[in-house]
């Protein structure tokens, strides 16, 4: 019989975490899909967590191991033939998503300035999760909005409502949650009309709009309901604003500040409280 080797198709990333289970069982299972799989040495880990204190990932864990993840990247983006961006994922209820989380985003900024940085955070749950999360999490927006391009935020409870009201599921699990999340990314990573031109259909290095005042991603995105009668739902891929009263109100305020013209922030800031 005839054997045929199937080469699987390797993810171009970095796992970076500092304790091994996760990245272990991340591993194994893309292995296991017989897809995909990450690369051999394209992750990063230690024995000891950040204790899920925020300071502990980007003061010490961070700076410790700095060159040991930047050589990592180094190596993947050596391998591309262009560089469109660069998309970062991270929790912010623990330590090391958002401690070791936004001290990398920093070094990624610094690495390669001219690209197009996209971070998806994972919001936690309101209770139940992380007694100092809300902490870790305020600081790490704080830093990642001078760091990063755009941001991308999944609040757990949001998402738990989709898989709960939109989707029929009774018992949701974590790859319940995980499924919708990353059914969204694939919406974000589609082409975009730009918001500076409506009418023009354009690709950015990502593929999704930005707003300028407030670094929110805007995304079309569409699930079928479980029925026979698939119900199209449009879904907030950020339960921050709701994007289609806010979009239509950006374009206002926008055609009133071309006439305006704030000359520094606190007119732009008193202009806006006005409308």
């Amino acid at each position: 019989s005839l054997h045929l080797q199937i080469k699987l198709l390797v993810a171009r990333s970095v796992l970076v975490d500092m304790e091994p289970k996760v990245i272990s069982q991340a591993v194994a299972k893309a292995s296991k899909s017989g897809k995909w799989r990450y690369g051999e040495k394209a992750h990063f880990c230690q024995k000891q967590g950040s204790g899920n204190n925020w300071a502990n990932g980007y003061c010490v864990h961070g700076p410790r191991h700095k060159e040991s993840v930047e050589d990592l990247v180094r190596r993947e983006v050596e391998r591309c033939d262009r560089l469109a961006g660069i998309f970062a994922m991270m929790s912010v209820a623990g330590g090391t998503g958002s401690g070791v989380g936004t001290f990398v985003t920093q070094c990624l900024r610094d690495m390669y300035p001219q690209a197009f940085i996209l971070n998806h955070l994972t919001w936690p749950y309101g209770t139940g999760e992380v007694i100092v999360q809300n902490y870790n999490s305020v600081l790490t927006l704080s830093r990642l909005y001078q760091l990063s391009d755009a941001l991308v935020v999944h609040e757990n409870d949001t998402v738990h409502k989709i898989c709960s009201r939109l989707m029929n599921i009774k018992h949701i699990s974590i790859g319940d949650i995980n499924k919708v999340i990353a059914h969204q990314l694939g919406s974000v990573l589609q082409p975009a009309y730009t918001g500076d031109s409506p009418s023009n259909y354009s690709r950015n290095p990502i593929g999704i709009t930005v707003l300028p005042l407030c670094m929110c991603a805007i995304s079309s995105y569409f699930i079928k309901n479980s029925g026979k009668k698939r119900i199209r739902e449009r879904l907030k891929m950020m339960s921050f604003f709701d994007f289609t009263n806010f979009w239509n109100l950006w374009n206002i305020i926008k055609r009133k500040m071309d006439d305006h013209k704030p000359s520094n922030q606190t007119e732009l800031l008193e202009f806006l409280h006005q409308e």
